[in-house]
């Protein structure tokens, strides 16, 4: 069993499947697989974020029919997905071998997630193949918060605009 370290909001994984689709070994294996592909193209494994999301069998139709399915969506920055070819061949070995005998269909779409409005800890991510970048992949997690506040703007700026700017706005009676 691998244990789960703590992980920041970035690319994310998610299915969207009816009750009992997987074990929890097997969702612990599609995780493993799918955080792999991360390292595989030079970025940290932290980024990645594989999300079950259970639906009770008569919550997934096709048409009127109830329907054993699973949906996948993957949000990304098309500057991680390098090669979005394999991707999708990489999901399909990943989860054909798990689906098929089982009888489960399954549909897959990609997002495109601007970097400008991603944040981790509060901060923007650093540019891909940085040493800044180089440090969280060796480390696998975030590092050099201070580095990172000191060349962006402070968190705090934000929320002092937000206070200042309640208070000017009149609530309707």
């Amino acid at each position: 069993m691998i244990s789960p370290a703590p992980i920041p909001t970035m690319p994310k994984w998610v299915f969207h499947h009816t009750t009992g689709a997987f074990t929890a070994e097997e969702k612990q294996q599609i995780a493993y697989a799918m955080t792999k592909l991360y390292p595989s193209v030079g970025l940290p494994a932290f980024y990645a974020h594989t999300h079950f999301i259970e639906f009770s069998p008569d919550s997934i139709y096709a048409g009127w029919c109830p329907y054993h399915t699973l949906g996948l969506s993957y949000r990304l920055n098309l500057q991680h997905a390098r090669n979005p070819r394999h991707i999708f061949k990489t999901l399909d070995g990943i989860l054909r071998p798990i689906l098929k005998p089982k009888g489960i269909e399954w549909d897959i779409v990609i997002y495109e997630a601007n970097r400008d409005y991603g944040r981790v800890n509060g901060l923007i991510p650093p540019p891909n193949g940085s040493d800044l970048e180089k440090k969280w992949f060796a480390n696998n997690t975030v590092t050099g918060e201070e580095e990172l506040l000191k060349s962006q703007p402070h968190p705090q700026a934000a929320s002092v605009w937000l206070r200042r700017t309640y208070k000017e706005v009149a609530c309707p009676a």
